[in-house]
C-alpha cells in the first residue's frame, strides 16, 4: 500500500470532546444560579483541546489522542509550521491540561516557541519487556505490534499533523512513570523519531530488557554512538534526552540509582553522543507531584531562555536595518534547531515584539525602519487593525496620503473597537483636509 493511499485511508471518525476548564457544568444550570447580589448573565466553555479518533488503516484499529492548539496558530498559519510536544498513553490523557496550560504560558513570555501538544492516548505499542527484577512479575507482555505501530506513526499521523496542522519535523515526546515504555523503545531503537525525549519516573524501566541479554538503558548507550545524519560543522543542536525523578521515588531504591549511574557513566564515556544526556532528581516531591517542576526544567534545557527570550530594543541597537536586525537573530535560531523560526509579531503586554519595535521606531522618527517593520508586522498578522493603522500613521508623516488614505479605508472595513473606528474617522477627515 502506497503511503500516500495510507494516509488518505487515516479517517477521522470523530472530532468531539471539547475540553473545559473546571467541572463539566451545564450552561443553563449556571445561568440560573444567583445568590449575594450576583446572577450569572453568561456562561460559555473555554476550550483547552480537542479529542480525535481515527481509523488506522496499518493498525486496523481505531486510535484516539487529544490535541491543543498555540494560542497564534490561527492567525500564522499562513506562514509558520509548529513543533510537536507528544506525551504518551493515559499519563498523557490524565495530564493533558497541565501540559498544554504550562505550554500556553511558555509561549506567551517567550520561553519557547508555539508549539502543538497531541497525547497518544493508546500508550504506544512495545515489545516483550523482561523486568529484571524492577517490578513484580518477571516479564511484561508485548502491547501490539511496536513495528507496525512506528510505521503508522511515520506514514499517517505525522503526515495528517502536517497536512493539517502544519506540524513541522521537530518533534518531541515525554513519556511518564508506565507511559515511558513506547518512548524508551523508540530511543533506544528509532532515536531519530523524536528529537527531545523526557522521562519521569522511569528510573526502574531503564533497568528492564526489551531483549534477555541487554538493558533498557544499555540499548541507549548504544544509540548515544549513531550520530546524526547531518554535515560536518553543522550548526544544529543536539537533540536532548532527560531523565527526572522525584526525590521520594528514588532515595530509597538503589536499584533505580544504579540504573541511573549506569546511564550516566555510560554516557561520559562517549567522546561524541548523538544526543545529550541530562539526569536530575526534583527534591521534596514525590512521583507524580514531580511532572511541572520537570517540566520546567525540560524546556528550559531544551529552549534555553538566553536564546529563547531575546530583548528586541538590544537587536535594533546594532548598526544597520532595524528588521533585518531582528531577522538575522532568527535565521540563526532557525540553523540551530532545523526549520525556519520567526519573530513576534505581538505578544500581548510586551515590548519583545513588532508591534512595540515599530510605535518605538515611529516615536524617535526613525519612519523608514517604522514602516519597514510595520509591513512585517502586517504580513504575520493581515487583518491587525493596530497594524494597518500605524502603516497610515508613518506614511502620513512622511507625506504619503495616497497610500496612508488606502490603508485607512481597509483597516476601517475591519475595525470593531469604538475607539479604533474613532481614530481612523480622525485620520481619514485629516488626509482629505
Amino acid at each position: 500500500m502506497s503511503q500516500l493511499h495510507t494516509f488518505i485511508t487515516l479517517r477521522i471518525l470523530t472530532l468531539c470532546t471539547f475540553f473545559i476548564i473546571g467541572s463539566a457544568v451545564a450552561e443553563s444550570t449556571l445561568e440560573s444560579q444567583s445568590g449575594f447580589g450576583l446572577t450569572v448573565a453568561e456562561s460559555s466553555a473555554i476550550n483547552l483541546g480537542q479529542k480525535l479518533t481515527f481509523d488506522s488503516s496499518i493498525l486496523q484499529e481505531q486510535i484516539a489522542l487529544n490535541i491543543y492548539l498555540p494560542a497564534s496558530f490561527q492567525q500564522s498559519k499562513h506562514y509558520q509550521t509548529f513543533p510537536v510536544l507528544f506525551v504518551n498513553g493515559s499519563h498523557g490523557d490524565q495530564f493533558f491540561h497541565q501540559i498544554t496550560g504550562m505550554v500556553k504560558h511558555l509561549t506567551s513570555v517567550d520561553r519557547m516557541p508555539d508549539t502543538l501538544v497531541v497525547s497518544l492516548n493508546n500508550s504506544g505499542h512495545f515489545p516483550q519487556v523482561q523486568t529484571n527484577g524492577m517490578w513484580r512479575a518477571s516479564t511484561l507482555n508485548a502491547y501490539g505490534d511496536i513495528n507496525r505501530y512506528i510505521k503508522h506513526l511515520q506514514q499517517e499521523l505525522f503526515p495528517y499533523l502536517r497536512k493539517h496542522y502544519n506540524a513541522n519535523d521537530y518533534r518531541q515526546i515525554i513519556g511518564i512513570s508506565g507511559s515511558s515504555l513506547f518512548p524508551l523503545y523508540a530511543l533506544a531503537n528509532k532515536p531519530k523519531l523524536f528529537e527531545d525525549y523526557m522521562f519521569l519516573a522511569a528510573s526502574d524501566m531503564i533497568g528492564m530488557g526489551f531483549s534477555k541479554t541487554s538493558t533498557i538503558y544499555s540499548d541507549i548507550l548504544q544509540a548515544f554512538k549513531h550520530k546524526n545524519d547531518k554535515q560536518p560543522n553543522s550548526e544544529k543542536r543536539a537533540g536532548l534526552v532527560y531523565f527526572v525523578d522525584a526525590d521520594d521515588d528514588i532515595e530509597d531504591d538503589p536499584e533505580y540509582q544504579h540504573n541511573l549511574a549506569e546511564l550516566k557513566k555510560g554516557y561520559v564515556a562517549q567522546k561524541q553522543p548523538a544526543k545529550h544526556l541530562v539526569v536530575e532528581t526534583i527534591s521534596n516531591e514525590r512521583h507524580y507531584d514531580a511532572l511541572l517542576k520537570g517540566m520546567l526544567s525540560f524546556i528550559d534545557k531544551v529552549y534555553p531562555e538566553s536564546l529563547w527570550a531575546p530583548k528586541y530594543r538590544e537587536l535594533i541597537k546594532a548598526p544597520g536595518d532595524a528588521l533585518q536586525n531582528i531577522e538575522d537573530y532568527y535565521q540563526v535560531l532557525s540553523k540551530q534547531y532545523g526549520y525556519q523560526i520567526y519573530p513576534n509579531a505581538d505578544r500581548w503586554n510586551s515590548v519583545n515584539c513588532l508591534r512595540y519595535i515599530t510605535r518605538m521606531l515611529y516615536e524617535n522618527k526613525e519612519f523608514q525602519q517604522a514602516l519597514t517593520v510595520a509591513k512585517r508586522w502586517q504580513y504575520y498578522l493581515p487583518d491587525d487593525v493596530s497594524a494597518m493603522l500605524y502603516s497610515a500613521k508613518i506614511q502620513l508623516a512622511q507625506g504619503k496620503k495616497s497610500g496612508a488614505k488606502t490603508m485607512l479605508e481597509k483597516a476601517l472595513q475591519l475595525a470593531k473597537a469604538d475607539n479604533e473606528i474613532k481614530d481612523i474617522k480622525a485620520l481619514l477627515a485629516s488626509v482629505a483636509g
